[in-house]
């Protein structure tokens, strides 16, 4: 009878008889503090959890973890129930039963747990102890300048199984170490971030990972000069400063394939030989000169993807065969030289179109422009459509508008836009007022013009905008009542010969997530009486138009 009643409760427990790997790739799935309550669930639980190899723990969740106390207090001495000594008891069970660990990652804040207690650096000699492989240390510092949180890590300057090794929001405190002293064989990702250090040691770091592919370096304290030299194995590069501490970067690394770098307003010298294998380029608030820069853009042969974030540049020019993504933030850019035939992606972020702007012949079918103009005027309408002309192949435009002022009349929209206009398929918008949203200032936005301008300029199969988003709740119902509008008079509109798009318009749909699915029809009339209700939800609305 009882090897019945254990039989059957073993057919109804399946999935503590998995392996223990798929048990592993369970919790995997998991936040650690659920992971750890599945401890209760049995003893083959608790020891499943015991040889995972994966662990992650934010103890400045305090009160989740008192709570993952309370529901295994029956498991747990009192001194686990600190967030601090459960993790020190984990990785102490690991090193004795010979559990091998792939990664552990501590996000901790400084004003409850002091980074000079030994019992940290307990827990990183522990995970040592079972060769871990990845390290994550995050001191969770809100200030760029963290030069209060003093962490010793002696314990890792000689660990020999790292292949990942990331440290944020502390400053190091270690003497002027000679190169002999530290050893990182098998170090693949090193990501320094908020870190104060002595600029030799940084440079010691770097030399002891001969097998370094990828560097991380963000708001470091006190480094003037990096050097990057001889990594053969080095893919890609992140350095950002935006203390202005660094007035020098010399790279020299034949496979790198990604860098990414941002030097705030102090001018930095940029060296980077050999340059023809990078796919990836991102120049982000880069104080180095646009001379420099057009001159590493030009060595970059095999470039796919180039985002440059610069307000000082006057001119800038791209020739690149494989280039495929473009991204261009300058606001006050006077010109614009693009010659890239396998362009399939443009996005340009400014407060006005370029007045120079040329483009060969590209396969772009993506294009996002994101304006914050002051004022959104007929002539800034027509600049804007010149500008998107010289997309010939484009088929889904994404739109979005910061300004204050939207307030011209649509005759002021001339003649009849370019054919490859007319090719755009979708378009997607967002709309942002910089001014209040109250009553007095409404009137300064005459979306009836907008409305009229963006149907001028190309007559979309769909329209796609997010309620709750910016001021298109605003929009939404201008719409609404203007596809109302022309529906009732199309048959007697008096601006029939007038590039009327209500004359052109055969029908719409409009589809809401969550609505059509009751296979319900939803209507203009229908969707201006549940805007109110939405309220700040955001949902996506589609509207689908015949011409």
């Amino acid at each position: 009878m009882i090897s019945s009643q254990k039989r059957q409760a073993d057919e109804r427990d399946r999935i503590s008889q998995l392996p223990d790997n798929i048990l592993h790739l369970i919790l995997s799935s998991l936040q650690t503090r659920d992971a750890v309550r599945t401890r209760v669930l049995s003893k083959s639980w608790d020891q499943t959890w015991n040889s995972f190899c994966i662990s992650d723990f934010d103890l400045s969740l305090t009160k989740s973890w008192h709570e993952v106390g309370e529901a295994r207090h029956s498991m747990t001495s009192a001194s686990e129930k600190s967030p601090l000594n459960f993790v020190h008891a984990q990785l102490a069970k690991q090193s004795n039963h010979g559990h091998r660990m792939q990664r552990l990652g501590l996000s901790m804040c400084p004003k409850l747990h002091n980074p000079k207690d030994s019992l940290l650096h307990n827990c990183i000699q522990l995970a040592l102890q079972c060769g871990v492989k990845e390290l994550d240390l995050n001191f969770q510092c809100s200030r760029l300048r963290c030069h209060g949180y003093v962490v010793f890590l002696y314990n890792i300057l000689s660990a020999t199984t790292l292949t990942s090794l990331s440290l944020s929001g502390c400053m190091l405190s270690m003497p002027r170490l000679p190169g002999e002293a530290i050893s990182w064989p098998s170090l693949k990702v090193l990501s320094l971030t908020k870190i104060r250090l002595h600029e030799q040691n940084i440079s010691n770091l770097i030399s002891s990972s001969p097998l370094l592919e990828k560097f991380v370096l963000v708001h470091v304290a006190g480094l003037r000069n990096i050097q990057l030299i001889g990594f053969t194995k080095l893919r890609e590069v992140k350095v950002i400063d935006t203390l202005r501490y660094i007035v020098k970067t010399e790279i020299n690394a034949p496979s790198l394939e990604t860098f990414w770098c941002g030097f705030g307003t102090r001018n930095c010298q940029l060296h980077v030989t050999p340059a023809h294998n990078i796919k990836v380029l991102e120049l982000r608030n880069c104080s180095v000169s646009s001379e420099a820069c057009q001159e590493l853009i030009s060595r970059c042969l095999a470039l796919k993807v180039l985002i440059v974030h610069n307000y000082n540049w006057k001119k800038i020019e791209v020739s690149s065969s494989k280039l495929e993504v473009l991204q261009l933030y300058a606001n006050g850019i006077e010109e614009v030289i693009l010659d890239a035939p396998c362009l399939k992606s443009f996005q340009y972020t400014a407060q006005t179109i370029p007045p120079n702007f040329s483009m060969c012949k590209t396969s772009v079918e993506t294009a996002a422009l994101n304006l914050f103009p002051n004022y959104l005027s007929a002539y800034r309408f027509g600049r804007m459509q010149e500008f998107i002309g010289h997309f010939n192949q484009i088929k889904l435009l994404k739109l979005q508008f910061v300004c204050g002022f939207i307030n011209f009349s649509s005759v002021g929209l001339k003649g009849e836009p370019p054919p490859s206009l007319l090719g755009i398929k979708h378009l997607e918008l967002e709309i942002y007022s910089s001014l209040d949203t109250g009553d007095q200032k409404k009137e300064h936005r005459n979306y009836e013009a907008l409305l009229d301008g963006l149907f001028w300029i190309c007559h979309p199969e769909s329209l796609m905008l997010t309620c709750g988003l910016g001021s298109n709740h605003e929009f939404l119902k201008v719409l609404c009542k203007e596809l109302m509008d022309k529906v009732e008079r199309q048959h007697s509109c008096p601006y029939i010969h007038q590039n009327c798009w209500g004359c052109k318009l055969k029908d719409v749909r409009i589809i809401l997530s969550g609505w059509n699915e009751h296979g319900k029809d939803l209507t203009c009339r229908t969707l201006l009486d549940l805007l109110p209700t939405l309220g700040s939800q955001k949902k996506k609305i589609s509207f689908s138009f015949k011409w």
